[in-house]
């Protein structure tokens, strides 16, 4: 599929590792999200998250009050041999009580029925505060018990293990994670990767954005408006840099995005702002990485050589010290390329091929490496 994975899919994905859906999400689905840099990293954001809202630790538990009912009646009640005209009253007092209801679920386990470690975790973290929540929600178990076969112990245990639990579960989980996505934007890196791969506008490569055809054309104001992700990626960048002008990582997003625009002003602000970033964390390699693009790029609209220079003497120490770090090798072959060092240039493409030969940019190196080669054996 040559299109990014939607909401719906990423939801799936995420269901299908929690065990909430038993389907498998499309085979096409599962690819891509393992191939594709941009999905990749928005599914592991989200199962981070999932993760961290499965470990959050249930408050502690309220004391029962003075009209509560006595520990014992719990026991009763589990026990299903309460009268039946007090089973509606105290289900709707333990739905809205927190103490008394982890007390029924103390006497439940007393009875020998108990639940397993993820759903006794899962219950105690959802919020159900609110006490028209509670009530709704007493009346739909009121409404589930009604339709059970009344027998003492199976009853108590389909009721734990209801569908009607783990839809309440999913739907309070599916709640605060669109809470989560609203109060927290994507990360700068995901954005401007997407706004990249959306509409390449120049050659050297981003950091976890996918392969893309170069669009050649100049950028003028008025195309902005067509290039959506990277509107909506500057807007976010602008808000969080309000808040703290020194964030290193938005500094670098602020600048790949001016890099995006391509155009003489953008890459000289691009430069100044990286440049500032490094002085900040000098030893982040993925702001030099993006500084070594923009020096690239003003090389190339103001034709000054020492900026190339400058571009591959900043990526040669990363290539050396992270190998591994594709867009740095594929970039440091690039600006040794544009100084006209063609063998180095074409000895870069060539390591490039070899260590990474199940790369979406192979296509594009290869035309490098075999242009180089051509205009070499034309001046022999």
């Amino acid at each position: 599929m040559n299109q990014h994975l939607g909401e719906e899919d990423l939801d799936h994905l995420l269901a299908r590792d929690l065990g909430m859906v038993a389907a498998s999400p499309d085979r096409d689905v599962v690819a891509h999200a393992q191939s594709c840099a941009v999905c990749s990293g928005q599914l592991h954001e989200i199962r981070q998250f999932a993760q961290r809202l499965r470990g959050l630790s249930a408050p502690a538990p309220a004391a029962p009050l003075a009209t509560c009912p006595t520990e014992d009646v719990w026991l009763l009640l589990a026990a299903h041999i309460v009268p039946p005209d007090q089973v509606d009253s105290l289900l709707d007092h333990a739905a809205q009580c927190d103490a008394c209801g982890l007390l029924l679920h103390a006497a439940l386990l007393d009875l020998g029925l108990e639940a397993t470690d993820n759903e006794i975790a899962s219950v105690a973290s959802q919020e159900t505060s609110s006490s028209a929540w509670r009530a709704d929600f007493a009346r739909h178990l009121r409404d589930y018990v009604a339709k059970q076969i009344p027998h003492p112990i199976s009853f108590w245990r389909r009721l734990l293990r209801s569908p009607l639990l783990f839809l309440l579960i999913a739907l309070v989980a599916a709640t605060a994670w669109w809470t989560f996505r609203a109060l927290h934007p994507s990360d700068p890196g995901s954005l401007l990767a997407a706004a990249y791969t959306e509409r390449r506008t120049i050659e050297p490569r981003f950091e976890g954005a996918s392969w893309a055809p170069l669009d050649r054309q100049q950028n003028a104001d008025g195309e902005r408006s067509q290039h959506s992700l990277l509107l909506k990626a500057e807007a976010e960048i602008a808000a969080h840099l309000t808040k703290n002008p020194n964030d290193v990582s938005w500094l670098d997003a602020s600048a790949r995005a001016k890099l995006l625009e391509n155009t003489e002003n953008s890459i000289q602000s691009a430069v100044a702002t990286l440049e500032k970033a490094l002085l900040l964390d000098r030893d982040n390699f993925h702001v030099s990485i993006d500084l070594a693009s923009a020096y690239l790029l003003r090389s190339q609209f103001f034709n000054h050589s020492e900026d190339a220079s400058r571009s591959a003497l900043l990526l040669s120490p990363i290539v050396a010290s992270n190998p591994a770090n594709e867009t740095a090798v594929f970039n440091y072959a690039l600006a040794l390329e544009k100084l006209q060092a063609n063998q180095r240039a074409i000895a870069a493409w060539s390591t490039f091929l070899d260590r990474f030969p199940s790369s979406s940019w192979c296509t594009e190196a290869r035309q490098h490496r075999d242009a180089l080669q051509g205009q070499t054996t034309d001046r022999l």
